[in-house]
């Protein structure tokens, strides 16, 4: 059973029960019953409201507008807002390329209530992007592709990694439709359901790009070979392997990309149950 609910902050920055679709709180169904990690005080009246909506939702069952299930708990996803303040007083173009590189000068609040001096700091414009790892749950088989990466060029081992399959989203694609094509391109594979498993920011130091990291139900049958579009210098190999060994992959050190090391993460707690639900007739 999946549902789906949203929470964002109104104007004044106070949690309201409204719907915008780019905050999402996550829920799937639990034997034992919901729970939360209530972080803030201010969310509690909120956070009780949507329990409500939440009993309510699951009860009626009615189809959500989108979902997941994320194994045998309910997680709920409530992406933290700072009430500090920051103001942009100048944003310079350094250079233009694949991506744009931006000089910025800027100050903001400080813990103890003063400001920043005027700072000047560098920005990466790489945009928003989307990783899924391909899963098939009956024959307990994950998708991982290895290809070139030049930012690991001075990395002992060589730049050639063990990763999956990832994107930058493009003007008018949902996440969703980015995983199911880069699926595609890069492995040949047809992505079924989509589970979030996070969205996060790999190096918000210096960059502004946000991944959403799905697991994508598949199936392995047939899969494997050489993949990616010409015309974006791709050549990506497929590999298929069992998940446990993918696992040892992840513990002997064999993956360095910071993408596949979360999704294969996640994939082994939630191992268990998706093996039991893929073989429960």
């Amino acid at each position: 059973m999946e549902r789906f609910a949203h929470l964002a902050p109104d104007g004044d920055g106070d949690w309201t029960g409204r719907a915008p679709a780019r905050i999402p709180v996550l829920v799937g169904l639990d034997r034992r019953g919901l729970f939360f990690q209530r972080q803030q005080d201010q969310r509690l009246a909120v956070l009780e409201q949507l329990e409500n909506l939440i009993f309510t939702t699951l009860e009626s069952n009615r189809p959500a507008e989108q979902g997941t299930q994320c194994g045998a708990e309910i997680f709920l996803h409530v992406p933290y807002h700072s009430p500090m303040k920051w103001e942009l007083l100048e944003r310079q173009t350094l250079h233009q390329g694949f991506y744009r590189l931006e000089s910025l000068r800027l100050r903001h609040q400080r813990f103890d209530g003063s400001l920043s001096p005027v700072l000047q700091r560098e920005r990466l414009r790489h945009g928003p992007g989307v990783g899924v790892l391909p899963y098939d749950p009956v024959r307990d088989e994950v998708v991982l592709i290895e290809q070139f990466r030049v930012g690991a060029l001075d990395i002992e081992g060589g730049p050639w990694l063990i990763e999956i399959v990832a994107g930058l989203q493009e003007a008018g694609e949902s996440p969703e439709q980015v995983a199911r094509r880069e699926a595609l391109e890069e492995a040949g594979c047809e992505i079924g359901r989509l589970t979030l498993m996070h969205r996060y920011l790999p190096t918000p130091a210096g960059s502004d790009e946000c991944i959403h990291l799905y697991l994508g139900h598949t199936q392995t049958e047939g899969l494997g070979g050489i993949h990616g579009l010409a015309e974006e210098g791709e050549d990506i190999r497929v590999h298929v392997l069992p998940a446990e060994e993918a696992f040892r992959w992840m513990d002997e050190g064999r993956i360095l990309s910071a993408m596949p090391l979360l999704a294969l993460y996640w994939l082994r707690r939630h191992h268990h149950h998706l093996r039991q639900e893929a073989t429960t007739p």
